[in-house]
Parts: C-alpha cells; structure tokens; sequence
C-alpha cells in the first residue's frame, strides 16, 4: 500500500523501493511484482506518426 501511496504522489523511486522491500520481507500481495515491473519500466515518450 505504501507504493501505492508513493505512485499517487508522483514519488516513483519511493514506489519502487516499497515495493521492493515488500517482496523482499514477504509482506507483498501477488499483484505486489506487477507494479515494481509497472514502476520500473522507463517512460517513453510517444513519437510523431510521419
């Protein structure tokens, strides 16, 4: 939940860093990996169709 928190704020490398101690100490849900991966893809920027 504390990820969750921290993506509503904008604070992304908070986010991961709660999500990753959540797995690490067992306490994440199943849905707990799905948003590290979410978090910890790099944005892209949408390019201009030509």
């Amino acid at each position: 939940m504390q990820g969750d928190l921290y993506v509503a704020l904008d604070r992304i490398d908070e986010a991961r860093s709660a999500y990753q101690s959540a797995i690490r100490t067992g306490q994440a849900t199943p849905l707990t990996q799905f948003k590290l991966d979410d978090v910890a893809a790099p944005a892209v920027a949408p390019t201009a169709a030509n």
